[in-house]
């Protein structure tokens, strides 16, 4: 992906965490691989691929890796193992009613998202075999 693309992915993030406490925050992180390659969506990611589209982003297939949920407390970083050797590290810097600010390092990145209630974060994670991972980051209850 073009770093254009990247910016793109990294500036539609704008979006998502729930405030379990005043100093934790739930979410899922998902690793997907979009490619060119086959076809279909799995459940769930169809609208990830219509908003991918409506960005003029467009893949064939959209394939969950995995899926972790995640506790970020205040200051603590949470590492999510990415299956082509690189690992996002998320860290919760604050909690302010119902924003709440993450880091996200994602070696060459390192940026900080302010974050709502609703919505998902993608961040192009790399080349995978044959397509790109896309970290996705999405509030949760729990």
């Amino acid at each position: 992906m073009t770093v254009l693309l990247r910016s793109a992915l990294l500036a539609a993030c704008l979006l998502a965490l729930p405030a379990v406490a005043e100093n934790r925050v739930a979410l899922l992180a998902e690793v997907v691989q979009a490619s060119n390659e086959g076809t279909g969506v799995d459940p769930g990611l169809e609208k990830m691929r219509e908003q991918f589209a409506k960005s003029g982003i467009t893949y064939k297939s959209y394939h969950r890796v995995s899926h972790e949920q995640l506790q970020l407390a205040i200051g603590r970083a949470v590492e999510v193992r990415l299956p082509n050797a690189k690992t996002a590290t998320l860290t919760l810097l604050s909690v302010k009613g119902s924003q709440s600010q993450v880091s996200v390092s994602l070696p060459p990145l390192q940026t900080t998202y302010t974050l709502g209630r609703e919505g998902s974060v993608y961040l192009q994670a790399g080349p995978h075999a044959n397509g790109v991972l896309i970290l996705v980051l999405t509030p949760s209850a729990s």
